[in-house]
């Protein structure tokens, strides 16, 4: 009787498994039908992402510093370079490279999200779902289809909460120094800012969370704000060589040239009052740039 029972969660367990790789393979198979039937379309941001990538590729990394006004970190720009660069030595076109080193990225954040499930110790029905929406959400899709950096931070924000959980740990444990965990900390956070430079604000709110966590007791508190004073000052050095970079060559020492803008800018620009002949050019944007372009010419356009 034990037997058959052990046999049958077995068989169930079994199952559950090649749903699971059944998930993986429909969503993969997907992925590349949208790779190789779909091209970019290179417009609005893209345009000056794509431009940044070539500069790398073509003239080096001590140019791309030398660009003026730059809106964006390096490392996306870093992979529209190695598509070049691949373009070279393979029989496709930069864009369609590409399209298939962001669908690798994709498919690397969906394990991840497998192995964070299998480690919460979700059952494997409720994982088998949650894959299958992530390789088929139009959104998160339509990400590895597109020239936006937003996809290189999926992996990334992987590793800043591991990072985050596991240096949590050892500062509740409090018989580890916390040096080792702080500096991975900083690596991951690093790794994310240089995708987008949000997270240079991001991870002061991490250090507050952790610090409001801590108030149980004075010790914990103290090993929390030691911890978050090695973690910045490790991240601010990683930091120095690009923002020295940019002050040397742009006399700036942010990490793009829109600086603090990128944390508050999007709430300024949208509690800013409205004409009534902007949201007639809004409200014109809406079936196509064609129209507003027709309506109310280029400038409106750009605005």
């Amino acid at each position: 009787m034990l037997t058959k029972s052990t046999s049958q969660m077995n068989s169930k367990k079994s199952v559950f498994s090649n749903s699971i790789i059944l998930v993986f393979a429909l969503s993969w198979l997907y992925w590349a039908y949208l790779g190789t039937s779909s091209t970019m379309v290179i417009k609005y941001d893209a345009i000056e992402y794509q431009a940044l990538g070539k500069i790398i590729y073509q003239e080096g990394l001590l140019v791309f510093f030398k660009t003026g006004e730059r809106y964006n970190v390096i490392f996306y720009p870093l992979l529209i370079a190695l598509s070049h660069w691949l373009a070279d030595y393979l029989p496709f076109v930069q864009l369609k490279i590409l399209t298939f080193l962001q669908l690798i990225i994709l498919a690397l954040t969906q394990l991840l999200v497998f192995k964070t499930l299998q480690r919460l110790q979700i059952r494997r029905t409720v994982t088998a779902c949650v894959l299958l929406y992530f390789g088929f959400s139009p959104s998160l899709v339509n990400t590895a289809l597109s020239s936006w950096p937003e996809i290189m931070t999926y992996p990334l924000v992987f590793g800043v909460v591991y990072a985050g959980l596991k240096a949590w740990g050892k500062i509740v444990q409090g018989k580890e120094r916390l040096l080792r965990v702080a500096i991975i900390f900083a690596l991951a956070f690093w790794a994310a800012t240089m995708v987008r430079e949000i997270y240079e604000y991001v991870i002061l709110l991490f250090g507050l969370t952790f610090l409001i966590a801590s108030f149980r007791s004075t010790k914990l508190v103290l090993r929390t704000v030691l911890f978050f004073v090695i973690t910045l000052t490790s991240y601010q050095l990683l930091l120095l060589p690009y923002k020295s970079l940019n002050y040397q060559y742009q006399g700036y020492k942010s990490l793009t040239y829109k600086g603090g803008i990128s944390f508050y800018g999007l709430a300024v620009s949208r509690s800013e009052p409205i004409t009534g002949q902007e949201f007639m050019q809004f409200l014109a944007f809406i079936p196509g740039e064609q129209v507003i372009k027709n309506v109310y010419g280029q400038q409106a356009f750009e605005h």
